[in-house]
């Protein structure tokens, strides 16, 4: 009777664990998913977004591709938002920034990205300045980018 209790015991233990797994691996994924270059500029775009959310230029949820022209047109209400500004101005001077920012999210949502375990990848055959503001964005954000 016991070892029988014993048993029931450990597989529920067991039942508690896998589920715990499950999260883990859940978890990993969602990380995994954010080392691409369209996951960071999308990640850099929602914290664009709250900025702008609490100076009450936008309502509701985040959409990237509605958020980058807001982002550009209001960079002093956040660092984000300033930094998706500054890198578009820098990386694609001929450019205006929110137009530049626009293509860059069309791009980086054409390209397919094999996430990585802890780095960066950036396709090199996006255009240099694409690349560019990628690249500034990972390095705000403790990012390594790897060739």
């Amino acid at each position: 009777m016991q070892i029988l209790q014993e048993r029931m015991e450990m597989e529920k233990e067991r039942d508690v664990l896998q589920v715990r797994m499950e999260k883990i691996e859940e978890d990993l994924l969602r990380a995994k998913g954010l080392m691409t270059a369209r996951g960071v500029f999308e990640r850099v775009a929602q914290l664009a977004f709250n900025e702008q959310k609490k100076a009450g230029n936008v309502k509701g949820n985040c959409v990237t591709a509605t958020i980058l022209p807001i982002a550009s047109k209001h960079p002093e209400e956040g660092c984000w938002s300033e930094l998706l500004h500054s890198s578009a101005k820098e990386c694609e001077s001929t450019q205006i920034p929110e137009d530049t920012l626009q293509q860059v999210w069309t791009l980086l949502s054409d390209q397919v990205h094999n996430p990585s375990w802890g780095d960066v990848k950036i396709d090199p055959n996006l255009p240099e300045g694409t690349r560019c503001i990628v690249k500034k964005l990972c390095e705000k954000m403790g990012l390594e980018v790897v060739p």
